[in-house]
């Protein structure tokens, strides 16, 4: 992310608000903790007052058992007792300081042992969605940092479903080091970051690669390898499951290849969801034969569902254009004249906050270079399952798409806008995955 979205994320204010503490940076502090539910009451970060969730950060001569106690006594004050009046002093310099960060504090509350800040949720609102609707296949994207890795993988010889999750895992690695600022070759002599994805933990490697040991697909019958299924033999397998389902009734009067196309490449995400929602390093049991047990997977927590939200955003761009067309509604007008601050119900803050300005702490977290080497694909698949589950609420209680007078365009249209966020968002998590959305479901 370039320019001024370089410090527009979460990250960001946290940092600011160490080192606004401490007078320090403290690059792994986990002292300020991310909210994702009820913001409204909790807001959006909160801190522990007592001292001991500080400790690694810095001492007190004063020997003062709570944060608070600590900045009191940095300003001047002299009593120990911190009151409400104190506190209240404290909050304020704080929200004053942030003034000056990318990221302002709105509010802070004093919760019993803990602290919640509030942040201001308009200027979040708006800049998220420029950020989303500006930077697209870019959001979320560091800087060039120069780092070179060279990533590969072992064929497991026994199991081809074994072999398709290394190849799988090795892609979803090469994409994250990229958004992560880092360069991924395929060939490279002087290179010291080279790692290779492999099944097992013993055997010899090629020379100058680092292991990267993962866990097998392993059959639920046998409790052992799956060794029977070809990568196409298990895609045909989902698609006759899939075919069984009503949700994809649409499709029966569609032509045989079109039905064939539309089944092919939801299988491949399913089966792709499948392998990627679990740690690497442990083992994938697969072999489900109940249909309904393959429905709640496939509809409630698996790419299914993922592919059914993408395709309901996509639906309602599409009518808006098509209305735009007739003459309907007007064209959206350019993104810096529109109100975002007809944004007001608590489940599209929720939605921006978590999923669009949260994305880049999701990209953050789905890949660890140092001290060791990581990778967490799994991150991004209840990234997307989360964001699915909070669209959901939100498009069965509000109708994006109004009738009934000019006085109702402004908060379409904001919405419309945060949709285009939403679908860039979406669009980018399943590139990650290596999975194409569908337009329609």
């Amino acid at each position: 992310m370039e320019g001024f979205w370089t410090g527009f994320c979460i990250k960001s204010i946290i940092d600011d608000i160490i080192f606004y503490f401490t007078g320090d940076t403290h690059k792994k502090s986990s002292a300020i903790k991310v909210n994702s539910e009820n913001l409204l009451v909790n807001g959006e970060l909160h801190f522990l007052c007592n001292f001991k969730a500080w400790r690694n950060l810095f001492t007190c001569s004063k020997n003062c058992i709570n944060i608070l106690q600590h900045l009191a006594h940095a300003h001047g004050a002299t009593k120990d007792d911190i009151d409400a009046d104190t506190a209240e002093e404290i909050f304020e310099q704080l929200i004053l300081k942030s003034n000056n960060w990318p990221i302002r504090i709105q509010r802070c509350m004093l919760q019993k042992e803990r602290v919640c800040l509030f942040l201001n949720r308009e200027d979040i609102i708006a800049s998220s969605i420029k950020m989303a609707v500006e930077c697209k296949m870019t959001l979320g994207k560091i800087k060039s940092t120069g780092k070179i890795f060279i990533l590969k993988y072992q064929h497991d010889a026994q199991s081809a479903l074994t072999t398709q999750r290394l190849h799988l895992i090795r892609n979803v690695t090469a994409k994250a080091l990229n958004l992560h600022g880092h360069i991924v070759l395929s060939t490279g002599e002087n290179c010291t970051n080279k790692y290779i994805f492999t099944s097992k933990s013993e055997g010899l490697i090629d020379e100058g690669y680092k292991k990267y040991v993962c866990g097998i697909v392993k059959n639920s019958q046998t409790n052992s390898k799956e060794t029977c299924f070809t990568w196409e033999q298990y895609i045909k397998y989902k698609m006759n499951q899939l075919a069984e389902l009503s949700e994809h009734k649409f499709i029966e009067n569609e032509k045989n290849n079109a039905k064939d196309f539309f089944l092919h490449n939801l299988a491949n995400a399913v089966i792709i969801f499948e392998l990627m929602t679990v740690k690497p390093s442990r083992s994938v049991i697969i072999g489900n034969n109940n249909v309904e047990d393959d429905r709640n997977i496939t509809n409630t927590r698996g790419a299914s569902f993922v592919l059914y939200n993408t395709a309901r955003i996509a639906a309602i761009i599409a009518k808006y254009n098509e209305k735009v067309s007739r003459g309907e509604y007007p064209s959206l007008p350019d993104i810096k004249n529109v109100d975002f601050s007809q944004l007001q119900e608590e489940e599209e803050w929720e939605l921006i906050f978590n999923f669009v300005f949260g994305y880049s702490q999701m990209i953050n977290d789905c890949l660890k270079c140092e001290p060791n080497f990581y990778i967490y694909p799994q991150v991004v698949c209840l990234f997307l399952l989360r964001l699915c589950q909070k669209f959901s609420v939100y498009y069965r209680k509000v109708r994006i798409l109004t009738e009934g007078g000019d006085h109702l365009i402004p908060k379409m249209v904001a919405r419309l806008y945060m949709l285009h966020a939403l679908q860039v968002v979406f669009e980018n998590a399943l590139d990650i995955l290596g999975i194409k959305p569908m337009m329609r479901m």
